[in-house]
């Protein structure tokens, strides 16, 4: 099932934030959601980005759902940093 276009897109000052502390961070799950939500603000499907990240689709759905329900970027970076490896 390939899932086109996500419709997930971040504010341009929300997406610098998240590309700055994405280049200073050192726990590499962490880093790896912070890229995924570049990768879906860049217009990449699910598919692609889990493709991307060698992970199952439902993992970055999981990712995805939880960052559409947080508003800013503080609430988003938290929620990153708090998610279990799945």
């Amino acid at each position: 099932m390939s899932e086109k276009g996500t419709a997930f897109r971040l504010d341009p000052a929300d997406r610098k934030q998240i590309e700055k502390r994405r280049k200073k961070e050192k726990d590499s799950r962490i880093y790896t959601r912070y890229l995924a939500l570049l990768w879906l603000d860049d217009g990449k499907s699910i598919d692609e980005v889990a493709a991307l990240l060698d992970c199952d689709p439902s993992t970055v759905r999981k990712w995805l759902k939880l960052f559409e329900k947080k508003g800013s970027t503080d609430s988003i970076i938290s929620l990153i940093e708090e998610i279990p490896e799945t």
